[in-house]
């Protein structure tokens, strides 16, 4: 167990030495920075322990307060403060103050679209930031994982949140298929146009998924090691949600396969958090049924892992591919 700020700074020396070690393409700036973050975030709850409610509070003031001022030149602020009473607690802790404001101006922006678009490039890390603002309905996040996929476009990450009234927020951490921030703005444009037909129903996202030549990540292509894939299902963790962790070696459209499983066995994405770490992927979705109920039935529990395991399973070179997560 790591205990002391000296044992955690060894082992993030010794995990830095070790990717670095693996091979060519294996260390970039997105694993830095996941790794530095990691760091730092565990070393404050050495330091000064976990985050209590006080300090739940006033993170939450700030993060408001902070966006009325960044909005309040273009929108009115009791436009601003409705959507602002509408987050939840956990939309303060999965997102940064600038990332929420980022947010919350392009859902007053979006007017009666289905969907909301924005691309800007990372200050660092090495990749692009993908703001997503969309009304919710089955499957939505799997339509936009094809889509990404079917256009090559590298998931590193993503913070997934619904919110009560059905707005979802999604930031994904993208990069091209050499890992690369995406700066080509005809890709960009070519990815919004299609997954606006997506969400309207007016494209095939499976078609789309199986028509295009795509290309596994640069570092992702000569793997050393690949370790068996785990899913687990918890129904403990959260009140309202049943929480489904997922762990695989990466592969083209990994995530695709994963969400659209998902949406097909009839569950609700609300939130969830996607990672990439070396090669592997590590996802945590918090689903419920259609109904809006967290899923107790343990045969259909068995179902949903059975179904996903033998999804994991799939060789790399099954015609459902894609983007890797």
């Amino acid at each position: 167990m790591i205990e002391t700020p000296e044992r955690l700074k060894h082992l993030y020396l010794l995990t830095m030495a070790d990717l670095k070690a693996v091979g060519p393409g294996v260390w970039n700036e997105w694993k830095a920075s996941l790794i530095t973050e990691l760091f730092i975030e565990t070393l404050k709850t050495i330091e000064q322990g976990g985050i209590n409610r006080e300090e739940l509070m006033e993170k939450i003031l700030l993060g408001r307060t902070f966006v009325e001022q960044s909005l309040t030149p273009d929108h009115p602020l009791d436009k601003i403060r409705a959507e602002l009473d509408i987050l939840t607690e956990r939309a303060y802790m999965v997102y940064r103050p600038r990332v929420l404001s980022r947010l919350i101006d392009m859902k007053l922006k979006m007017g009666d679209e289905p969907i909301y678009l924005s691309w800007r490039q990372a200050n660092k890390g090495g990749f692009t930031n993908l703001f997503v603002v969309a009304r919710d309905h089955a499957g939505l996040f799997a339509k936009i994982a094809g889509v990404l996929s079917a256009n090559n476009v590298n998931i590193l990450g993503a913070q997934i949140l619904t919110r009560r009234d059905g707005i979802v927020f999604d930031v994904l951490h993208v990069t091209d298929s050499v890992l690369k921030p995406i700066k080509d703005k005809v890709k960009s444009r070519i990815v919004n146009r299609e997954l606006k037909k997506a969400v309207t129903g007016e494209l095939d996202v499976e078609e789309l998924f199986t028509s295009r030549n795509l290309s596994l990540p640069l570092d992702r292509r000569d793997r050393t090691l690949t370790l068996p894939p785990k899913v687990e299902i918890e129904n403990d963790v959260s009140e309202e949600h049943t929480v489904i962790d997922v762990y695989a070696t990466d592969r083209i459209g990994l995530l695709y396969q994963i969400t659209s499983t998902l949406a097909g066995l009839g569950l609700s994405i609300h939130t969830a958090k996607v990672s990439t770490k070396v090669d592997q992927a590590v996802d945590v979705f918090y689903v419920k049924d259609l109904e809006g109920n967290k899923i107790t039935d343990l045969e259909k529990l068995e179902k949903i892992k059975g179904s996903l395991l033998g999804v994991l399973a799939q060789e790399e070179t099954s015609p459902l591919s894609g983007s890797a997560t």
